[in-house]
């Protein structure tokens, strides 16, 4: 399965436009229906509830990692633990940090998602394969420079220890053989970067650790005996889209589709095999073209241009972090060789200002920039309600054809697997049993309206 977090319909035509307008993506191909996105709390769903859709096959409330919207929230048996225990290979494969919510719902169980540390502690007990992605602060323990955890547990060594590999870099990947599974690679401290900003020989990208996944996973034996379920994310689209930065998403968007291309191209060459492809929901409200009040009246003719955003060198996010990182910095060079063009002194203004007030503000600011000379538009920091679109590809997906509840996508893939999620999932709350809601918890367990 792969999911395009964040990513909706506008995303696609972004990115084909920003691409060669005339010539349809990889995803294009495979689109066949939409898939509804709503969670049991609210009708816009966060990425926890959303991807437990997908994993545990129900639907439940934002914030939960696998769990059920129940009192007490209670484990749900994911199609990737029930795969593992049909002897199949399994893998996840993400940009995100690997405890961060899409991840987390297919190999842990929390009621809340902002509860990582302990969603790393889980991790490392799943019959898991490989597991690709950022997020090294979580397993380090706290006297650890730029830990994320708030306790001394050292969870790589305990990685080891449960007879985990563990690599951090470029070179390990590369070099890593089917001798290395189980194997988790932690390739940033936190989310890996973006793919705008990345440097190749620190990181590896989304299409290369889904290349090396695919060659560990399928040369196993119990692949070709039982089969194999790789889970694959975009995790940063939705961090792009979170930003309001067009440029960030169209680069993260090709990447993306780069992966769905690889991955389409492995099940043509292995039979009864499956690709499944879709959003947990839409990031940021996108639309290409935007109202610009000139004189009290909108800009006309309706254009977009793609050329502004291929012109970046960064995300904002990086150059927010290296202006606030660098005082002497001037803004008008950094934005000037980065996005190749002269701000105006309003704007200047405006930019100068969110320097002051922090780097979020700042990443913000310079995201609203280059959108606005793009002519994209953007509604929201946040996350919408809208459909987002269903890819897919291989034999029987004829069935999911249409619109469907994203819930409907978790039971179609356990079904197409052949796996029970209801039989495992007694075991799965004996090995997770409930865990207290902790009191700064942000999720919106039993909050309906």
């Amino acid at each position: 399965m792969m999911i395009s977090d964040g990513f909706g319909p506008s995303g696609e035509t972004m990115a084909r436009v920003f691409a060669n307008k005339a010539q349809l993506q990889p995803l294009d191909y495979q689109l066949r229906g939409a898939s509804i996105t709503y969670s049991t709390s609210n009708l816009v769903t966060d990425s926890a509830a959303g991807a437990t859709c997908f994993s545990c096959a129900l639907k439940t409330y934002n914030g939960a990692i696998g769990v059920t919207d129940s009192q007490p929230p209670e484990a749900c048996a994911t199609v990737l633990e029930a795969a593992a225990a049909a002897g199949m290979a399994t893998g996840v494969v993400v940009t995100s940090r690997v405890t961060h919510a899409t991840p987390a719902a297919f190999t842990a169980h929390v009621p809340d998602r902002e509860m990582e540390p302990t969603i790393a502690e889980q991790q490392i007990t799943q019959k898991i394969d490989l597991l690709f992605g950022g997020g090294r602060c979580e397993f380090q323990p706290q006297s650890v420079a730029g830990s994320c955890r708030a306790d001394e547990k050292d969870v790589m060594s305990e990685a080891r220890d449960a007879g985990f590999s563990v690599i951090t870099d470029v070179a390990g990947l590369r070099s890593a053989t089917t001798a290395s599974l189980p194997l988790i690679g932690l390739f940033a401290q936190s989310h890996m970067a973006f793919e705008l900003d990345r440097v190749p020989a620190d990181q590896p990208s989304l299409d290369e650790m889904v290349a090396k996944a695919l060659e560990l996973l399928s040369a196993l034996p119990k692949a070709a005996t039982h089969g194999m379920f790789l889970m694959i994310e975009g995790s940063r689209i939705d961090h792009a889209g979170h930003n309001n930065d067009a440029a960030a998403h169209v680069y993260e968007t090709l990447q993306f589709q780069q992966a769905f291309s690889q991955a389409v191209e492995y099940a043509r060459g292995h039979g009864n095999t499956v690709v499944v492809s879709t959003s947990d929901h839409e990031t940021g409200g996108l639309t290409l073209a935007r109202t610009k009040p000139v004189l009290g009246r909108d800009t006309y003719p309706y254009v977009w241009y793609p050329k502004v955003l291929a012109r970046a060198n960064h995300s904002a996010e990086y150059l927010a972090h290296e202006l606030q990182a660098n005082a002497s910095m001037s803004l008008v060079d950094t934005v000037v060789v980065n996005y190749g063009i002269e701000p105006t002194p309003a704007e200047l203004a405006t930019l100068e200002a969110a320097r002051i007030n922090g780097t979020t503000p700042l990443t913000y600011a310079l995201s609203e920039f280059i959108s606005y000379h793009a002519n994209v538009g953007w509604t929201t920091h946040g996350h919408t309600g809208e459909d987002v679109n269903l890819y897919l590809y291989g034999p029987g997906t004829e069935a999911m054809y249409g619109v469907h509840q994203n819930s409907d996508i978790g039971a179609f893939l356990a079904s197409k697997l052949k796996l029970d999620l209801a039989a495992l999932t007694p075991e799965i709350r004996r090995k997770f049993p409930p865990i207290p809601m902790p009191p700064t918890a942000r999720s919106e367990h039993a909050v309906h309206d």
